[in-house]
């Protein structure tokens, strides 16, 4: 029976020996384990987040005007605004491609009302003192005052409207009065007015300086006010009456046209 005990206590302790325990041992035992935390870790959706609003933040820079682009270019872009704060305009100008007669110089004063609407009085002279090709016409004088309105869409570009009177003065050539001998008369004159409707753009810089350019417009006769034309019964030639005869028709007849009118002036 003692042997029996004896064997019953010596079994479990060779037991205990032989596989030890594999249980760990709670943190409150004599473990020194202590589970870490994380140390300020982002997750990838943070990390995004703050690298879109760096790129963000970079671009905004980048794209922002310096002060001196401003500067630069403001005088330009603020036409409307300083044409809005004006009263008058006053220009001299220069039309190359212009019928009847090239080479046309202007003077004009235009009121502003706002920034949207002006009205404007032009002087238009040209003369010529060398004959026409295919009539014989010596001096040539034109003159042209019109009352346009001019209508801005935008800060430079508008229309051009409104109403002209023109005057055309020639005198024969020397091969017709040659054949006329002594007459009182040698030229004819006509009057006339009419329509005119154009487009352009003007430009505004705040220490007053304007610039524009009248880059199509067309005259269109309406109203024949005046002929003399008394000179037609003293030329023998019909060939020569009839080319006469044609320039006056063409003149109270046929649209003339603008291209490229330059002007500058100063603007208060």
């Amino acid at each position: 029976m003692n042997l029996f005990l004896i064997f019953l206590f010596f079994i479990p302790a060779s037991f205990a020996q032989t596989f030890p325990s594999s249980s760990q041992p709670f943190p409150s035992e004599e473990s020194q384990i202590v589970p870490t935390t994380s140390q300020g870790t982002e997750s990838k959706v943070e990390q995004a987040v703050e690298e879109a609003s760096e790129v963000s933040d970079d671009s905004v820079t980048a794209t922002a005007p310096s002060t001196e682009v401003e500067e630069v270019v403001r005088p330009y872009l603020h036409s409307r605004d300083h044409r809005d704060a004006s009263t008058g305009t006053i220009m001299v100008g220069y039309q190359l491609l212009t019928t009847w007669l090239p080479f046309k110089l202007t003077a004009s004063y235009t009121h502003i009302f706002n920034r949207k609407w002006s009205t404007e009085l032009e002087y238009t002279s040209g003369s010529l003192s060398d004959p026409i090709p295919g009539v014989d016409l010596g001096r040539i004088k034109e003159k042209r005052i019109s009352l346009v309105a001019r209508r801005y869409t935008g800060n430079s570009f508008h229309f051009i409207f409104g109403g002209y009177f023109n005057d055309f003065d020639a005198h024969l050539g020397s091969s017709i009065l040659s054949q006329m001998g002594s007459v009182p008369e040698s030229g004819f004159r006509v009057q006339g007015l009419g329509l005119a409707t154009g487009i352009g753009n003007r430009w505004q810089w705040q220490n007053g300086i304007t610039a524009g350019i009248d880059w199509l417009r067309v005259n269109i006769p309406l109203i024949e006010t005046r002929v003399e034309d008394k000179v037609l019964k003293d030329i023998s030639d019909d060939s020569d009456r009839g080319d006469v005869k044609e320039v006056i028709s063409a003149f109270n007849d046929i649209p003339t046209f603008v291209l490229f009118g330059l002007n500058v002036g100063y603007t208060f």
